[in-house]
C-alpha cells in the first residue's frame, strides 16, 4: 500500500506518454542476460549464486509442513551421524530456524521477482522500463537470497570455505568490471572554458542530444565565469520543454535534426559573425555518422578560422576559434 501511496505520481507523469521507447521490448533470453548481469557474466559465480538461493528457499518451504520438517530433521541427523539428545536438540532447533528463514526468503524472493517480472510485463505493452541499471535495487535481494541458502548448511567448515569462495569470486569480478565501465568525466573539460572564456565569446557543443550541453552547463553552475550556451547557439535546444512533450518518432526527429545544427556550417557562420570567438565542443558522439559529422565540423572551423588552442580528455574535445582577423 505505501508502493502504491509513493508511485502514483510517477503513474500520474506516465500519461503524458513513455520517455524510454529506447529500450528495447525484452525477449526470455533477456531475462537470463539479467542475471548473468548481476553476476558480471561469471558463470561459476552465478552458478553458485543460483544453487544457494534455491536450497534456501527449497529448505525455507519443506520446513513450513510437518512431514517436511520430519524430513529436515532425519537428513540433519544423518548428515550428524549422531542420534545423542544433544544432536537432536540441534537438529531441531535448525529446523525452527529454517522456519524463520522462509519467511525472510519470501520477502526476498517478492523483492527479486515482482519489480524484475513486472517490469518485465508492463514493456511488452506500455512504458518501457525493464532495463538493466533500473533494476540494481533487487541486486540486494538476489545476493541475501544466497546467504539464506549458505546459512542452511550445516556444517560450518563448508559455510565459510562457501562464502569465502563467493567473496573472492566477487572481487575477481570487480577489476574486469570497472576495467570496462563507462566512465565520463565532463569536469576538466567544463573548468578549462570557464577559464579561458571572455565576455561576448561563443560556444557550440554536439551532440546536445547526448546532453553535451547540459553537463556543461553543470559544472558553470559551480564556477563563477561569464561562460553559458546562447539561445541562438546551433544545435541547442530546451530540455524541459524536449521531455515534457509526448513520445514518438515526429519528436525524436525534431531532437536529432535540432541538435545535428550544430554541425551545419551555415548555421555556424551565422553564429560566429556574432563573436570574436568561438568554443567547439565535441562530446558524446553516438554513432559514426555523428563522429564523421563532427570531424566535418572542425576541419571547416580550421579551414575559415584561426585556431587558438584545443584542450581534449577521453570524453570531451574542446576547440577556441579566432572567428574574425
Amino acid at each position: 500500500m505505501a508502493i502504491t501511496l509513493l508511485v502514483t505520481p510517477m503513474l500520474i507523469l506516465s500519461r503524458v506518454g513513455a520517455q524510454t521507447e529506447w529500450i528495447p521490448i525484452p525477449g526470455p533470453r533477456d531475462l537470463l542476460h539479467l542475471f548473468q548481469t548481476f553476476a558480471d557474466h561469471g558463470r561459476v559465480y552465478l552458478a553458485l549464486l543460483t544453487a544457494l538461493s534455491l536450497l534456501g528457499l527449497g529448505i525455507g518451504v519443506a520446513s513450513l509442513s510437518e512431514r517436511g520438517q520430519r524430513l529436515l530433521l532425519r537428513l540433519m541427523l544423518l548428515l550428524r551421524r549422531s542420534s545423542s539428545e544433544e544432536r537432536i536438540a540441534r537438529a531441531r532447533q535448525q529446523v525452527q530456524d529454517d522456519q524463520q528463514l522462509a519467511a525472510f526468503g519470501f520477502v526476498l524472493l517478492c523483492w527479486l521477482l515482482i519489480p524484475t517480472l513486472l517490469s518485465y510485463a508492463i514493456t511488452q505493452v506500455s512504458i518501457h522500463l525493464f532495463l538493466d541499471r533500473y533494476l540494481v535495487s533487487v541486486l540486494a535481494a538476489f545476493f541475501l537470497l544466497a546467504v539464506v541458502g549458505l546459512s542452511t548448511l550445516p556444517w560450518r567448515l563448508p559455510r565459510t570455505a562457501l562464502a569465502l569462495l563467493l567473496l573472492a569470486l566477487a572481487l575477481y569480478h570487480m577489476p574486469y568490471y570497472y576495467a570496462h565501465a563507462e566512465q565520463e568525466s565532463w569536469r576538466p573539460a567544463a573548468f578549462w572554458v570557464a577559464a579561458h572564456y571572455q565576455e561576448g565569446d561563443g560556444l557550440v557543443c554536439y551532440d546536445n542530444g547526448q546532453g553535451c550541453a547540459l553537463a556543461f552547463e553543470y559544472y558553470f553552475s559551480l564556477t563563477p565565469t561569464l561562460a553559458h550556451f546562447d539561445s541562438d547557439s546551433p544545435g541547442a535546444f530546451h530540455w524541459v520543454d524536449y521531455d515534457l512533450l509526448p513520445y514518438n518518432v515526429a519528436r525524436v526527429t525534431l531532437g536529432t535534426e535540432k541538435a545535428s545544427q550544430a554541425t551545419d556550417p551555415s548555421a555556424l557562420a551565422a553564429y560566429a559573425r556574432h563573436h570574436a570567438r568561438l568554443f567547439y565542443v565535441v562530446a558524446r558522439l553516438p554513432n559514426a555518422a555523428a563522429v564523421q559529422r563532427a570531424q566535418a565540423s572542425v576541419a571547416w572551423l580550421s579551414a575559415h578560422y584561426r585556431l587558438l588552442a584545443s584542450f581534449a580528455t577521453s570524453t570531451a574535445h574542446v576547440y577556441l576559434f579566432e572567428t574574425t582577423s
